[in-house]
């Protein structure tokens, strides 16, 4: 299965791969210190593993950081589209 993330075909992550971007350590690492800090080996050993043993499973850093992003964007509730009230709908889905 193929996923699209920014008009880019993405391999469909698998379950262990969703797993891994479902880590809330890597959350964790993300929200206190930045994408930047997301490294294979910071995730890994989040995960009490070694850096190699995730490449089974993603391709690099940026897929890692796709599943991430698809985490995250599946937390957005859905709102019905308001053609007076868009700028407001939008601020508040950034809000969150």
């Amino acid at each position: 299965m193929v996923a699209i993330f920014s008009g880019m075909p993405v391999r469909r992550i698998t379950t262990n791969t969703d797993r891994i971007a479902n880590s809330e350590g890597i959350m964790v690492i993300t929200r206190a210190e930045g994408l930047d800090a997301v490294t294979m080996r910071r995730v890994a050993a989040t995960l009490d593993t070694g850096a190699a043993s995730l490449y089974v499973y993603v391709r690099n850093r940026e897929e890692l950081l796709r599943a991430m992003m698809d985490r995250v964007a599946g937390t957005v509730p859905p709102i019905a589209p308001d053609a007076e009230r868009w700028r407001e709908q939008v601020h508040e889905l950034l809000r969150g």
